[in-house]
């Protein structure tokens, strides 16, 4: 079964990830990595890594035989902070390192922001994740992607 360009970069993404322990150099042990199913986050664990996708964004056609489509894919890449009463490590410095750690794995490879040649760029951001009671969750680093398809065959990578 093939998949679409789009399916082939979250899958990707999803590996890097899977990447953050303590044995390949990063501050932390990831606790899981999970693409979400349909109901979302739920019950998220102490240094979990999700991955959710926002909606795609068109960024129009170019000239091509055949014509290219051009797209802007962003993820969401939360990561949940959720210490025990008696940890002294101040919540920024986790949060910082854990972000830090993801944005590593995910920038890990020569040429990453390309996908192995699926994508033409990439640009990576981070917030912090604050609930309504003003109680620090985590952060969210914010990719997204470039791609572009064959405007008749998402399935085919295009430069």
């Amino acid at each position: 079964m093939s998949l679409p360009i789009v399916e082939q970069i979250a899958d990707k993404i999803n590996t890097r990830l899977k990447d953050v322990t303590i044995a390949n150099g990063y501050n932390y042990d990831a606790a899981e990595v999970v693409r979400p199913k349909r109901e979302g986050i739920r019950n998220p664990k102490h240094l979990g890594i999700y991955l959710t996708q926002d909606d795609p964004i068109s960024e129009g056609d170019h000239q091509g035989n055949p014509p290219v489509t051009g797209w802007e894919q962003p993820f969401g890449i939360w990561c949940f902070i959720r210490p025990d009463d008696e940890d002294t490590v101040p919540i920024d410095t986790i949060n910082n390192q854990f972000a830090a750690d993801v944005m590593k794995a995910l920038a890990a490879p020569a040429n990453w922001h390309r996908w192995d040649n699926l994508a033409a760029n990439s640009r990576m951001e981070m917030e912090q994740l604050v609930d309504p009671e003003g109680v620090i969750d985590g952060m969210l680093v914010r990719l997204t992607v470039h791609y572009r398809t064959s405007e008749t065959d998402p399935y085919t990578a295009r430069d």
